[in-house]
């Protein structure tokens, strides 16, 4: 909000610009998500215990209104502001960002111009990496998109991905109340859950070691390995799960 104020600068590009139109928009989104949020703290939620209909409604309102917000910001990112209007016409000469891919077969050029907010062009130029041939590569159609989500590898890899993370947040999120609900106080149940965060620190650094002593650089074995682990992990919540301390413990090999 405060740098929107300073984009704008005066009231008169508040009323009378693109840019300043979609702040306003977007202020008066954000105050009514405001005020729906407070509705929600000081009625609803008390009166959760006895219906959860009103609760459900609101939320799902706010959902509505937050995604036009966040519509809102993308547009915004698109306009130039008021406050570079005055200033002197850009310089011709466009923003240059270059790069190679990490196995080092391809390297990529490109260019932004006028790089500036507003309109731009881009321009990929790749080539490459060791004889610095272009790569043809003209163009990509939405087609070629599709046919590239359609890919059988593409699907699999996306849907483990939505597995495990989905696992991973419902975890990360949840489980302090979970702990809680098993008996423990609130403040050991916040402190135990940080196991499972600790644990998977540890697992990222095993898992480099071995995949560079033992895989030689197979990641697909070093992933089903922690696949394995992963479901061990929730066997071992199952049927060693008897105690708070022992539910953390089962769910850091989850993370780990």
């Amino acid at each position: 909000m405060l740098r929107s104020i300073d984009e704008v600068g005066s009231w008169n590009a508040l009323l009378a610009t693109a840019f300043g139109h979609f702040v306003l928009y977007k202020s008066a989104l954000l105050l009514a998500l405001a005020a729906l949020g407070a509705g929600n703290r000081f009625w609803n939620v008390p009166q959760a215990i006895r219906s959860l209909a009103e609760l459900r409604r609101v939320g799902g309102t706010e959902l509505a209104v937050a995604g036009l917000v966040f519509v809102l910001a993308g547009v915004l990112t698109g306009l130039a502001p008021p406050s570079l209007s005055g200033q002197a016409a850009p310089s011709s000469q466009p923003l240059v960002a270059s790069g190679s891919d990490f196995s080092t077969s391809v390297r990529v050029r490109l260019e932004i111009a006028p790089g500036f907010p507003g309109p731009n062009r881009f321009v990929a130029q790749i080539a490459d990496y060791d004889t610095g041939r272009p790569i043809a590569a003209d163009r990509v159609t939405l087609r070629q998109y599709a046919q590239l989500a359609a890919n059988p590898i593409i699907l699999a890899m996306g849907a483990s991905y939505f597995c495990v993370k989905f696992l991973r947040y419902a975890l990360d999120s949840w489980l302090p109340a979970f702990l809680n609900i098993q008996g423990l106080d609130v403040a050991r149940a916040s402190y135990y859950s940080q196991i499972f965060d600790f644990a998977g620190l540890g697992g990222v650094i095993l898992a480099g070691w071995a995949l560079d002593r033992w895989f030689k650089g197979n990641w697909a074995a070093v992933c089903a390995c922690m696949a394995v682990g992963v479901i061990a992990g929730y066997v071992a919540v199952i049927n060693f799960g008897g105690s708070p301390l022992a539910v953390a413990v089962c769910f850091g090999l989850v993370g780990f």
